[in-house]
């Protein structure tokens, strides 16, 4: 008797970050940069709006924008050309999109410059890095904003470097995810993994002391 095994489902990959319609991008290819804007967004595809710019099908571009996170890259490969009603390069994404200069973040208690990365998530690979835009307590809870579409469970490692130098890291996980409309941020509300570390003692003294 033959035997049917079962097929493994492939794994998803992970949403894709995008900036808005309407927002200025940029086309870095061959050592040039080119002023853009993002015109639309169609199932696969993202047609961009660039006067006086030609592209052959096949080309690679890298797509880099700016939101509250930092300054973003992706790859993305031309498609076509459109002229109606206005010259616009189509792009599809080739891979993953990356925060390569996160904000620096005004945190309560002085600037402090903060990131995330994946742990154990549902969406992400483990080490993918998380921008965070801002930081703050929430009851008894540490919430972080961010672009990045996590779920409750997650467990990531929030690292924050204090005004004095000091460098911090603490495991939490997400307790549960708040959006906003017409917003792309939404906030994650944390409880850590480890509430007696001292990493997490000094990050909510340091926000009391704030507040």
């Amino acid at each position: 008797m033959m035997r049917l095994r079962a097929r493994k489902s492939a794994p998803l990959a992970p949403p894709l970050t995008v900036p808005r319609i309407n927002s200025r991008v940029a086309l870095l290819a061959d050592g040039a940069r080119y002023t853009a804007r993002l015109d639309d967004i169609e199932p696969g595809v993202l047609v961009i709006a660039a006067p006086d710019v030609l592209m052959t099908p096949e080309r690679p571009v890298l797509l880099e924008w700016r939101d509250p996170s930092g300054v973003w890259q992706l790859p993305t490969v031309v498609t076509e050309m459109r002229d109606d009603p206005f010259d616009c390069v189509v792009l599809r994404p080739i891979g993953p999109s990356e925060c390569i200069s996160e904000s620096q973040i005004s945190a309560p208690g002085g600037g402090m410059r903060v990131t995330a990365r994946a742990i154990e998530t549902s969406v992400f690979p483990q080490g993918a890095r998380i921008p965070v835009t801002s930081l703050q307590l929430v009851g008894d809870r540490i919430a972080f904003w961010t672009t990045m579409p996590l779920r409750t469970g997650d467990h990531v490692e929030l690292m924050a470097r204090t005004a004095d130098g000091a460098t911090l890291q603490a495991g939490l996980v997400v307790a549960s995810v708040h959006t906003t409309d017409g917003s792309w941020l939404s906030r994650m509300d944390c409880d850590a993994e480890n509430p007696a570390a001292p990493a997490i003692a000094r990050l909510v003294a340091g926000l009391l002391a704030a507040a």
